[in-house]
């Protein structure tokens, strides 16, 4: 069998000396995105010009349904 190594650039949690640190819902989605990029070897588009969320897109559109869904989220 082959072995799978997987990674994302979703940031997780940590403990900080102040205690629990979560990551933002913009930092979640911006590694969401690049997670979702990669798969399709960067040929998406997620922003118009003006930087811009393209929510009419299906790929936007999963990529802020998992920011939603992600534990980190806080929601």
């Amino acid at each position: 069998m082959s072995q799978y190594e997987s990674s994302t650039s979703v940031p997780v949690p940590s403990f900080t000396a102040q205690g629990l640190s979560i990551p933002s819902e913009s930092e979640i989605l911006t590694g969401v995105i690049a997670d979702i990029n990669n798969a399709f070897a960067g040929g998406l588009t997620f922003y118009d010009s003006s930087g811009n969320l393209l929510v009419s897109r299906p790929h936007v559109q999963l990529a802020t349904a998992c920011r939603q869904l992600s534990p980190e989220s806080g929601t």
